[in-house]
């Protein structure tokens, strides 16, 4: 049976053998991984072709990589594999800081389905939670921690003021 997490993991450790194999034909065992090679491998990584058309690969999948070859070093060396290195040489500040991808919208058909169907709801409180969230973009962790008094008036204009969230910052919408 096919399994997809066994299969990424060979990846890594195939990409990982591929780059010694290529810029350090000396390393001729497991053990003989040093960190250097580790620094290496991580800038050979990020100079590859991305997935999907891209120039270079996103954080994440060079996160995963390294966490792969991190796990399998951490693995054999906790099972006293004869070949194991002394020490890890993958460190946690080895990987990269995760992107963080915008929110995905609606496109128009789909959020007037979603405003359709809210205005169909029974219950009041749900109507309105679902029209706030979809009028505003606050999520809903920022839903639940507005305030009493979170509408406020500035000028001649009614604003909802919402908490710091996804941007932060409290901000007025």
């Amino acid at each position: 049976m096919y399994n997809r997490q066994v299969a990424i993991a060979d990846t890594s450790l195939r990409h990982l053998a591929t780059y010694l194999t290529d810029h350090h034909p000396e390393v001729t065992t497991i053990a003989g991984i040093r960190r250097t090679h580790i620094e290496g491998f991580k800038a050979w990584l990020a100079n590859r072709g991305g997935y999907r058309g891209r120039a270079t690969p996103v954080a994440t999948t060079i996160g995963m990589r390294l966490g792969n070859v991190r796990t399998f070093l951490d693995r054999i060396i906790e099972w006293d594999y004869t070949d194991a290195p002394a020490r890890n040489p993958v460190l946690l500040g080895d990987f990269p800081i995760p992107d963080k991808p915008l929110p995905k919208f609606l496109d128009d058909a789909d959020a007037a389905a979603l405003i359709t169907a809210a205005r169909n709801l029974p219950d009041l409180f749900d109507r309105v939670c679902v029209e706030t969230l979809s009028r505003t973009g606050i999520r809903k962790g920022e839903l639940r921690q507005l305030a009493a008094d979170a509408i406020v008036t500035i000028g001649d204009n009614k604003w909802l003021r919402t908490p710091v969230g996804k941007l932060h910052t409290d901000r007025y919408i």
